[in-house]
């Protein structure tokens, strides 16, 4: 058997069928023999918690009560308790908080992997760079597959693209034509021999 895993499955919770998808992506990592913390299941309830402290206090200061707590318990179950990420990436732009829960996983090195099955994107078939590249590009597009990229995952290493994007901004910083610009961008990409044709 391979290691046990702490997984936290971060995505979109705000419908029913939002709700079941990622269910079902919690449902496969556990049928792995990981541990899986999936918020709607296993966090705060907003709109149980809602009603009853509304009663008890204002209606603002409760909804700031209960983002403080979730954010809290959120923050800790992905820094502090989680190995792994399992993001779901579905929609046209993916839902915000994922994004920033996947970023808290890459930056802390841990594994990251992508869910989406939704060929809505902003940019030619992809989603934004800033967003695939925080799983090391480990993308799934069916749900049954993701046990196993969970598994051949890597832990992050933020260093190594904070290294490689430190270089490519000195030696961008004294490309002066669009040509030494294009010659800069395909070495660091080990392309280089492309601008020799």
């Amino acid at each position: 058997m391979s290691e046990k895993l702490k997984v936290y499955c971060a995505g979109p919770l705000f419908n029913d069928a939002e709700r079941m998808e990622m269910e079902q992506i919690a449902d496969v990592i556990e049928s792995d023999e990981h541990e899986v913390f999936l918020p709607q299941r296993d966090g705060i309830e907003y709109f149980t918690l809602f009603p009853f402290l509304k009663e008890k206090m204002e209606a603002m200061e409760a909804r700031l009560l209960l983002h403080r707590i979730i954010f809290n318990l959120d923050i800790y179950k992905i820094i502090g308790w989680s190995d792994a990420v399992v993001a779901n990436l579905n929609g046209v732009v993916p839902d915000p908080g994922t994004c920033i829960e996947a970023a808290l996983a890459w930056y802390t090195g841990k594994r990251v992997v992508y869910f989406k099955n939704d060929d809505r994107t902003q940019f030619d078939g992809l989603d934004n760079a800033m967003i695939r590249g925080l799983g090391d590009y480990t993308f799934v597009n069916t749900i049954s597959k993701i046990a196993a990229a969970l598994r051949a995952a890597k832990p992050q290493k933020p260093s190594i693209a904070l290294a490689e994007g430190s270089a490519l901004a000195a030696d961008l910083a004294i490309s002066h034509s669009q040509n030494e610009y294009l010659h800069t961008v395909l070495r660091h990409l080990g392309l280089g021999h492309l601008m020799e044709k």
